[in-house]
């Protein structure tokens, strides 16, 4: 690794000044209001799917290398990312079109880490997912969506934490769960009279 990073230093320089480039462009197309609640979807989609199967096609040329499952569990906490903001954020999407969007991936997910045992894929995944409504503050309370959402990464977490014995998604899901409880009740401050 460190031979590939001496070698080839200037073209990851060069990356991450084309990364910057692309990013501050989209952040001003966003500010200048080029760019609608949509086309934001649309393009998180297409780039959760394009990471996907960048990673998925890494994956099968090297199995045993941990670049692939990384890139398939980014892809993942992308495509989570972009479905919480569709149902959650924005509210473009109802609650159930979100659910079976994330069941989908959810789902993918948990195959692919059952079948080729990536621990690493299922924990970069489901952080990413328990970390995405974390990120949002919507304007209106969507406690319906966020329950849905949390139950679907939580059936995923109980049935990998079982059927593997992988003892960190018990902790994790449960760790996640109760911070983001607690951040949206924080965050919504309701009435507590009556406790």
């Amino acid at each position: 690794m460190q031979e590939m990073v001496n070698r080839h230093w200037t073209s990851l320089l060069g990356v991450l000044f084309v990364m910057a480039a692309f990013i501050t462009l989209f952040k001003y197309s966003i500010v200048q209001g080029w760019i609608t609640e949509s086309m934001k979807i649309g393009f998180g989609m297409l780039c959760g799917a394009g990471v996907g199967a960048a990673g998925l096609k890494l994956a099968s040329r090297l199995p045993r290398n941990p670049i692939g499952e990384i890139l398939i569990g980014m892809a993942a906490c992308i495509l989570y990312a972009t479905f919480s903001f569709a149902g959650i954020f924005y509210r473009l999407w109802d609650p159930m079109t979100v659910l079976l969007g994330m069941s989908a991936v959810t789902i993918g997910i948990s195959v692919y880490a059952y079948k080729f045992m990536s621990r690493l894929l299922m924990n970069i995944a489901m952080l990413g997912g328990l970390l995405s409504p974390l990120l949002m503050r919507p304007e209106t309370d969507q406690v319906f969506a966020l329950f849905l959402y949390l139950l679907v990464l939580n059936v995923a977490f109980l049935f990998l934490s079982i059927s593997r014995n992988w003892h960190e998604l018990r902790f994790i899901s449960f760790i996640g769960s109760w911070l983001m409880y607690i951040v949206y009740f924080i965050h919504y401050n309701p009435s507590t009279e009556g406790f």
